[in-house]
């Protein structure tokens, strides 16, 4: 068994809080898009429909985040929809 490193510990950590806090899809771009969002004011659905769509080139599975960004709009237009009268 190999000797334990305190410094793995904490390089480990690191690692980890990297991955956690800002992996490669978070921050291909000068803006981050949590930024854009807080700025914008988006609400929820919104806020994941711009999420899933502008990360999705960056990720593994294009197809999942922007069917993920679809679910997100079809939500609020059906809410808008109820809101106007046009959808039960």
């Amino acid at each position: 068994m190999a000797e334990y490193d305190p410094r793995m510990r904490y390089a480990e950590k690191e690692f980890m809080e990297e991955d956690v806090n800002r992996p490669k899809h978070y921050t291909f771009s000068k803006i981050e898009v949590i930024d854009a969002i807080e700025e914008w004011g988006l609400n929820f659905r919104l806020a994941n429909v711009v999420k899933y769509v502008v990360r999705s080139p960056h990720k593994n599975n294009r197809l999942k985040d922007l069917l993920k960004a679809r679910f997100y709009l079809e939500r609020e237009i059906h809410l808008i929809e109820k809101e106007v009268g046009i959808s039960d």
